[in-house]
């Protein structure tokens, strides 16, 4: 082979909607050295509406100068899926296919199989748990096809392998076929933004006023993201202070149940929807205080901090998030943000008044926090 040809890389994901997995591929493919690779993402499904003012994460794929390409459509269809798919490898003809979430995950790995690609790398953003039975089963019928599994987390690696190996530091010679591998946040790209902000000017442009407090939440609108109750605490919030604002960034199929719940406490003027945004970091810049406590159903136990969490605590917020065994690791309660129970308002409520009156200790929790 050639020293100079580059290695081929192709990233396979479900959609190409604006969420923490997309931000994780990004940021691969925007530090990928381009001397040496040469990288494209591909996406199965089209299923988001973008609103007047927002913008497509492809943008930012198209601004890091990577090629995304749609093999999908409007509608689902996994045959179709499947079909297009194969086309593409055999044409592009990757070094290493590298999949991310379950439907890729199970479809990558038998089409690059089938038409010979050298490696396949499966991502796993999720715990199993999330999963329906079947996929489960074929993931692990698929796994000695794979060359290499990394997963977000020591808990999801112990799903996949039954042990893990947290990976810090490049490796000199790969050892395992898993390995876990922490989301990382782009502290230079967070204080680039922060550095570039004008706090006045962007809050006026969100509609909040210089002195308010302004109360952050970033996640997708579905039922264990914990938006309800972020919601109902505000009920009780709003009783004791009138200069506090809260934004919810994200999208989903909730949004209309919340827009009537905060209709139903009055609190309109109090809460806002944003939707998608592309301009994340300079919203949580301007902001005081971030909050994502998720609400599983009972019984049920996974990772409690997402990436918009970890994103938070990068432009200095205080976070407040679920008490599961998982975020102790990431948050030191009271030192960096709270930990709450979930489905407990009340308590939500209590921990963002006290982020309120205190704003020394706000700020210096904070800045421990990144």
């Amino acid at each position: 082979m050639e020293t100079n040809k580059k290695i081929k890389v192709v990233y396979l994901v479900n959609d190409i909607l604006l969420g923490g997995m997309q931000n994780v591929v990004l940021n691969l493919v925007r530090l990928l050295d381009k001397e040496k690779f040469q990288v494209k993402v591909c996406y199965f499904k089209e299923t988001q509406e973008i609103k007047p003012g927002q913008k497509d994460i492809l943008e930012d794929f198209k601004n890091a100068q990577i090629e995304v390409i749609s093999l999908g459509g409007k509608k689902k269809s996994k045959i179709s899926d499947f079909v297009k798919l194969l086309k593409f490898l055999r044409k592009e003809k990757p070094d290493i296919l590298h999949c991310h979430l379950s439907y890729s995950n199970i479809l990558g790995t038998i089409a690059a199989k089938l038409v010979g690609v050298k490696k396949v790398i499966v991502h796993e953003h999720n715990t199993y748990k999330f999963y329906p039975t079947k996929f489960v089963f074929l993931m692990k019928l698929l796994r000695p096809l794979i060359d290499m599994t990394i997963s977000y987390s020591e808990l999801v690696e112990n799903e996949v392998s039954g042990n893990f190996q947290r990976l810090a530091k490049p490796l000199t010679k790969i050892n395992r076929s898993s390995y876990t591998i922490y989301n990382g946040i782009d502290l230079d790209l967070i204080d680039k933004v922060k550095n570039s902000v004008d706090f006045n000017k962007k809050r006026l442009e969100l509609g909040i006023n210089p002195t308010d407090i302004l109360v952050i939440s970033n996640g997708r609108l579905i039922d264990w993201k914990g938006h309800e109750n972020l919601i109902k605490s505000f009920s009780l919030i709003v009783k004791k202070f009138n200069n506090v604002k809260l934004l919810i960034i994200g999208w989903g199929q909730k949004e209309e149940d919340f827009k009537k719940l905060i209709k139903g406490f009055g609190l309109e003027r109090i809460i806002r929807l944003l939707g998608n945004r592309n301009d994340v970091y300079e919203i949580l810049s301007v902001s005081d205080i971030f909050s994502l406590v998720f609400s599983y159903e009972e019984g049920f136990n996974s990772e409690s901090i997402g990436i918009a969490g970890f994103e938070a605590m990068a432009c200095g917020l205080p976070i407040i998030v679920a008490d599961y065994p998982s975020a102790y690791k990431f948050v030191k309660n009271g030192e960096t943000g709270f930990l709450v129970k979930s489905k407990r308002p009340e308590l939500l409520a209590e921990a963002i008044n006290f982020l309120i009156e205190n704003r020394e200790k706000r700020i210096n929790m904070g800045k421990t926090a990144r």
